[in-house]
């Protein structure tokens, strides 16, 4: 640690002739650190690998520097200052983690907590939700942040909206919120220092009027613990015009994220595997006992398929699979309903349909109680460790031609095949080399020939050792053009 220390120094006596001054002050100690130079750094090298543990674990530059100068990752809001400027801080009121703030006539209340593993939640509640609204200022941002999905709910007969944000890294720092009550506004700040706070719920249950709504939930408590408690046990319904009992569970679906429903041993996704068309795809032993009823927004009755096809697939296994689709190239965007029928069994789900490339229904049943195999999305530049192995795949920027680069001793053991968006079959290589690393563990590289290939979802299968692993790349840049696995300890036998 003190030769990483020693090194770092260096680099920070490089790029300071170039730098502004922005000290900031770490709270664990008396020093300040120039954050305006730990950024530079970031932004020339951060993506670097600069730790890697003898089990392969790599650290990169800006993760290194990030758990050094952790005050250089907060960020302070350019809205509070913009309302101090205004001199509208007067009513600013200083938010702290899972600590609820009441105030007002009607009665409202205020709540951040750890709800949920992903995305960034917001959950509003109250009678007259449309006289209601949030918005959402990032750490150094002007202007409120845009929602990727907003889905509308009843919940135990109170109007409930929500909103989220996409996404498992969100900045530590300064977060306003604006508060819009009818006509009134009210600003919040929120310095988040823990990723894990993800969730914020804004309810006014005291605005209820004769004829609107269900009856107003007397007794003791908070308002908002208890909107957003109902909210984990209740996924978004669709509307009453689509012909969905609202007493049913209706579980939500977002772009590329697998749904599994585990008594059934079935796993359902939406995603971007073709171009043209709606499609279904029903994989499973029981065929005739497996079925998806499609409802396009705002109808009751469900989509007619215009085509089927049978198939196998090798999912782990071979089973037997069928294709559905509806003709056409173009579906219209807004809520979807699925009711799909396992068995005797059926189960509702939503979709909002924000992306025409999104247009792929898949429902894969393995059998009550058996194991769901795991499909991880990787997207650009990113890494993980296959599980129970030793082996890390990753995706990246490297050479020209789209390739794949297979490192380990056991080369013969090792393979991967990738299929690209929209197509069914695996790709054809158009060459293939092979050498050793400097210390001689050997690799091979193997590739397509060209300068562009298609975005979207790949879907690839690595084997090793007879054993199939499946992942998906959601490729969104055109220069990370590479698929990595390298097995460190890779052994015969």
């Amino acid at each position: 640690m003190n030769r990483l220390m020693a090194v770092l120094a260096v680099l920070l006596t490089i790029v300071c002739a170039v730098s502004a001054q922005d000290w900031r002050s770490d709270d664990d100690n008396d020093m300040q650190f120039n954050c305006e130079v730990v950024s530079a750094l970031k932004d020339k090298a951060g993506a670097k690998s600069l730790i890697r543990t003898e089990e392969g674990e790599q650290q990169s530059l800006a993760g290194f520097l990030d758990y050094i100068f952790p005050a250089c990752t907060r960020q302070d809001s350019l809205r509070l200052a913009e309302l101090i400027d205004s001199e509208e801080e007067e009513w600013v009121v200083v938010l702290y983690d899972k600590v609820s703030h009441e105030w007002g006539e009607p009665e409202c209340s205020i709540l951040i907590d750890d709800f949920y593993d992903e995305h960034f939640t917001f959950i509003i509640g109250g009678y007259r939700l449309d006289g209601l609204a949030l918005d959402v200022y990032l750490p150094g941002e002007l202007e409120a942040v845009e929602m990727d999905h907003v889905v509308e709910d009843i919940v135990r007969d109170v109007p409930v909206r929500y909103e989220i944000l996409g996404g498992d890294q969100f900045p530590l720092g300064q977060y306003v919120f604006d508060v819009h009550v009818d006509d009134d506004i009210y600003h919040f700040l929120w310095n988040r220092t823990d990723n894990a706070m993800n969730t914020v719920s804004l309810s006014c249950l005291g605005r209820q009027e004769e004829g609107e709504g269900g009856e107003r939930r007397d007794g003791d408590g908070d308002d908002s613990a208890m909107v957003v408690a109902d909210a984990e046990t209740s996924a978004p319904s669709a509307s009453e015009s689509a012909g969905i009992d609202n007493e049913s569970e209706i579980i939500e679906l977002v772009d590329s994220a697998p749904h599994q429903l585990e008594e059934e041993g079935c796993l359902i996704t939406l995603d971007s595997n073709y171009e043209e068309n709606f499609n279904v795809t029903v994989i499973g032993r029981d065929q005739d006992g497996l079925s998806v009823d499609v409802y396009l927004p705002d109808e009751r009755e469900p989509l007619v398929m215009d085509g089927s096809h049978d198939f196998e697939t090798e999912i782990g296994a071979t089973f037997p699979a069928r294709i559905e689709w509806a003709e056409g190239d173009s579906f219209p965007l807004g809520v979807y309903r699925f009711d799909v029928h396992i068995e005797n069994n059926t189960f509702h789900f939503q979709w909002e349909r924000e992306d025409e490339a999104f247009r792929s229904f898949t429902l894969a049943c393995f059998g009550a109680g058996s194991f769901i195999p795991e499909l991880k999305a990787l997207g650009d530049d990113e890494n993980t460790y296959i599980p129970d192995t030793d082996c890390l795949i990753w995706t990246e920027a490297w050479d020209v031609d789209f390739n794949i680069l297979i490192v380990g001793e056991n080369q013969d053991e090792m393979t991967v095949e990738i299929t690209f968006p929209g197509e069914e079959e695996t790709e054809d290589m158009d060459g293939v080399s092979s050498n050793n690393l400097e210390n001689g563990t050997p690799y091979r590289v193997e590739w397509i020939e060209g300068s562009v290939f298609p975005l979207g979802l790949f879907n690839i299968d690595v084997t090793i050792e007879g054993q199939l692993y499946q992942y998906q790349w959601q490729r969104e840049d055109q220069e990370v053009n590479t698929f990595g696995v390298e097995c460190i300890t890779f052994e015969d036998g």
